[in-house]
């Protein structure tokens, strides 16, 4: 059987893509997903249609229809039952043999100077639409396809009736081109095709060249070189960033809301559209990352949230009442990894431990796309808070560095207090005070357990692998000291 190149949807008293534009020997495939439907394209309904189509009589099963569209020319159609409310339309587009079809990747190669390849070629390219409109009126975005080959899409005055929308699955047909290095594609037409397509995954990079030119790209664990040249100018502006290896240039067009806002401030990973800007050849130099909206800089910290650079130690020190001194106040700290991910949810609970102590990083509802894992080098920027008298950081980026680094040694406790919270101890020669109090199902769970001469509470979390065995009658225990405290003093 052969394959649709367009699949619609019938459920819910609608057609998923109502209005839908193809191209001349391409098939529409219509899904029944719920209720009693059918589709008349017929020409005694519609006899502006070029030919008649249809399922025939209306059915509850889940059906499918092929149609297969050879004749150019728009077709309405309709499920009778519910023709008031449930119609479409079919645009069936001929190819134009004088723009040949290409793949973005074969048409927007470059000589060893810079230069496109296919200068001054005619060609249609499909793909998905990424980014706003970078120019009004006229159009200037960024057209990708699934493998993350993309060409900028330009016109200086005209745009062809299309309104510029991420996610849109259009044709274009023009001539290639190229300014100041970027390769393009100067349109004289653009065919929406009423689908809305899937955004690529942007490729993690470290380098600014031109196989990251208009490819949706991601930089990690970046920061402002100057935050002071990020300018708010109305008219756009250039920032360089830098990962501590290498710096960027970022352009912030003032098509896009990040050029009324606040500069971002400490570590953040920025996402955008690989762009150049070069006006000599070879066209060698210049590249710039595009992002297209605030959110791709992730965490957008606004520079006013300022984050001072700490030790671990230095933040941890309570008062009387055992609150922490620095509360309220907003850090970076960097350390290791210890433990695993307590949260067990969407968010993040683990320790970091530096030269001067540890602290539990937390954020209920936000991993920042960090999977934790032990020995991992981190930065995290939040502010300074406690719950039930433990000394938390709510983290409002995580950033890793580095993995495989070495953890601490634990150290030899006979007590717990203030002074082992979110640090690496051991206590040795302890026996559960009850052992059926050890469920080993799974579950969260609090046993006892005695040295000798002091009780010890432990807490078996149920991410730990703890949850699910059984200790020995005897053992030591390392763990990471905590606390649970509801009063004050805490």
């Amino acid at each position: 059987m052969a394959c649709a190149e367009h699949s619609i949807t019938v459920s819910n008293f609608q057609f998923s893509t109502p209005n839908l534009e193809i191209f001349v020997g391409e098939f529409v495939e219509w899904k029944n997903a719920g209720g009693t439907h059918n589709i008349n394209g017929s020409q005694n309904t519609f006899p502006n249609n070029p030919e008649s189509f249809g399922n025939g009589a209306p059915s509850s099963s889940n059906w499918t229809y092929l149609k297969q569209f050879n004749t150019t020319g728009t077709y309405m159609y309709q499920c009778d039952p519910h023709a008031g409310q449930m119609q479409g339309t079919i645009k069936v587009n001929d190819r134009n043999n004088a723009y040949p079809n290409y793949p973005i990747a074969k048409i927007s190669t470059t000589n060893f100077n810079g230069e496109a390849d296919s200068i001054n070629v005619n060609c249609q390219l499909d793909g998905t639409v990424y980014g706003v409109n970078l120019r009004n009126p006229g159009l200037q975005f960024t057209l990708i396809d699934d493998a993350n080959d993309g060409i900028a899409v330009f016109s200086a005055s005209k745009n062809y009736n299309y309104t510029v929308k991420e996610g849109d699955k259009i044709s274009v047909r023009g001539r290639i081109s190229q300014f100041q290095g970027l390769v393009q594609i100067l349109v004289d037409t653009v065919i929406n095709l009423g689908i809305t397509g899937t955004l690529v995954n942007p490729t993690v990079i470290t380098a600014l060249n031109e196989n990251t030119e208009s490819q949706l790209v991601k930089i990690n664990n970046v920061k402002l070189v100057d935050i002071a040249a990020w300018t708010k100018n109305p008219l756009g502006f250039t920032v360089s960033i830098t990962d501590g290896n290498s710096t960027y240039e970022v352009r912030i067009d003032n098509d896009i809301n990040l050029v009324n806002m606040d500069a971002p401030s400490g570590f953040f990973n920025i996402t955008g559209i690989g762009s150049q800007f070069d006006a000599t050849v070879p066209y060698n130099s210049g590249y710039q990352l595009m992002p297209r909206y605030v959110n791709d800089i992730n965490p957008y910290n606004p520079s006013g949230n300022n984050y001072t650079k700490a030790n671990i130690g230095d933040v941890t020190l309570t008062n009387s009442q055992g609150l922490p001194e620095k509360l309220g106040s907003r850090y970076e700290l960097n350390g290791i990894v210890h433990g695993i991910d307590l949260n067990g949810n969407i968010g993040i609970q683990f320790t970091i431990i530096d030269a001067t102590g540890g602290i539990t990083v937390f954020n209920n509802i936000n991993s920042f796309g960090y999977t934790v894992k032990e020995g991992d080098a981190v930065s995290v920027l939040g502010k300074i808070d406690h719950f039930r008298g433990l000394t938390q950081i709510i983290a409002d980026t995580v950033i890793k560095s580095s993995s495989n680094n070495n953890l601490v040694t634990a150290k030899l406790v006979t007590e717990l207090d203030e002074t082992t919270e979110n640090e690496l101890v051991e206590i040795k020669n302890l026996t559960l005070i009850d052992p059926s109090e050890w469920k080993g199902n799974g579950t969260s769970f609090n046993v006892r357990a005695s040295n000798g001469s002091k009780e010890f509470t432990i807490r078996i979390d149920d991410n730990c692998e703890l949850s699910s065995l059984l200790p020995a009658q005897y053992f030591s225990y390392q763990r990471l000291g905590s606390q649970f405290d509801d009063s004050r003093p805490i």
